[in-house]
């Protein structure tokens, strides 16, 4: 049986990034980071999350995580975290109570788990009916006046819109491809009381969050 598709694309991600010395770089921050839980383990288990593996993944999914992880840190994609109210997920087997526990979403979110999981490329859907606010990493920072620097979020209101959901465990380079191809992924991880909706905001609007900020604070160079 040939591998799914987005498990090859990452295999291609894997092949360009150890080519490149930056890349090979990133790679074992990545790898490094995911062993020693330095993101947390709620956050990694949103990207990925694999019982066969455990911590220890196959070096393209730690390439995929590298990207999904870049794609937040550089503003490009954005994460909004909901509460399941303490519930947390079943095994696959038992979707109708899956559904059951994430009826009760906060307003403006709604989810629709898939019972059959019929041709569809997740477990279900969700769907937020008004515009919901997320924090964009701008991938600047600022400086306090003992020299300190922190980053620089940036708040921002989205449109109305929808996620494939993905219950459970799930690859790395599932959640890169849904991110990439459908817009946004919503995680729900085993162990974790939360969805974690990871929503890509596009290279476009990650240029217009760094030119609305002025690049006296962000530089520290009074010249600038």
């Amino acid at each position: 049986m040939s591998e799914p598709r987005h498990v090859a694309t990452a295999r291609m991600l894997l092949d360009t990034m150890t080519e490149d010395p930056d890349g090979g770089e990133a790679l074992g921050l990545a790898y490094a980071g995911i062993r020693t839980g330095r993101w947390g383990a709620g956050y990694t288990a949103a990207i990925g999350q694999s019982e066969r593996h455990g911590l220890d993944w196959p070096m393209e999914q730690v390439a995929a995580f590298a990207m999904v992880h870049s794609k937040m840190m550089a503003g490009d994609a954005a994460q909004v975290m909901i509460s399941t109210r303490g519930a947390m997920p079943e095994r696959d087997a038992e979707r109708e109570a899956n559904a059951a526990a994430l009826a009760d979403l906060p307003r403006p979110f709604r989810a629709r788990v898939d019972l059959h999981q019929d041709k569809h490329p997740g477990d279900g859907m969700l769907y937020w009916d008004e515009p919901i606010r997320v924090t964009a990493m701008t991938g600047l920072i600022d400086r306090t006046a003992d020299g300190e620097t922190f980053p620089i979020p940036l708040r921002m209101m989205i449109p109305p819109g929808k996620a494939i959901l993905e219950i459970g465990s799930t690859l790395a380079s599932r959640t890169w491809t849904h991110i990439e191809e459908w817009g946004g992924v919503a995680r729900w991880p085993y162990g974790e009381p939360f969805l974690y909706l990871f929503v890509n905001l596009g290279p476009t609007l990650s240029e217009q969050i760094a030119a609305m900020i002025p690049r006296k604070r962000l530089t520290g160079d009074p010249a600038a």
